[in-house]
C-alpha cells in the first residue's frame, strides 16, 4: 500500500511541468509574505481596539484597607504600585487585602 502511494507521488512529480505558466503564477514566496503582512496589519487594529476586561468593584472583591493575617496587597501578584490593582477598581492600599489575593512566588 505504502509503495503504491510513494509511486503515485513520484509519478505525479515526474509528470508535472514545473516551469509551466500555470505553475509559476501560483503561490510564490513574495505573495505569501505579502499575504502574511496584510493579515498582520489587518489584525493589529482589532487587537488594539479590544475592550479591557471588566474589573470588580471593591465590594465585589471584599476589599478591606487592612491586611488579613500576614497577607497584604503589596505581596499580591495583582497589585500595581503605588496604589492600584489589575482586577479591582479604585484606589488600593498596599496594606489592604481582598478575596482575590494571589501570593507572589
Amino acid at each position: 500500500m505504502r509503495e503504491g502511494y510513494t509511486a503515485a507521488i513520484l509519478h505525479e512529480a515526474l509528470m508535472t511541468d514545473w516551469n509551466s505558466p500555470a505553475r509559476l503564477s501560483g503561490l510564490s514566496r513574495r505573495r505569501l509574505l505579502r499575504s502574511a503582512l496584510g493579515a498582520a496589519l489587518g489584525v493589529a487594529p482589532a487587537l488594539a481596539a479590544a475592550p479591557q476586561p471588566a474589573r470588580l468593584t471593591q465590594q465585589e472583591a471584599l476589599y478591606q484597607d487592612e491586611p488579613k493575617d500576614m497577607q497584604t496587597c503589596a505581596m499580591c501578584t495583582l497589585f500595581l504600585p503605588p496604589g492600584a490593582c489589575k482586577v479591582v477598581e479604585g484606589a488600593i492600599s498596599a496594606n489592604g487585602w481582598c478575596r482575590l489575593f494571589d501570593m507572589a512566588d
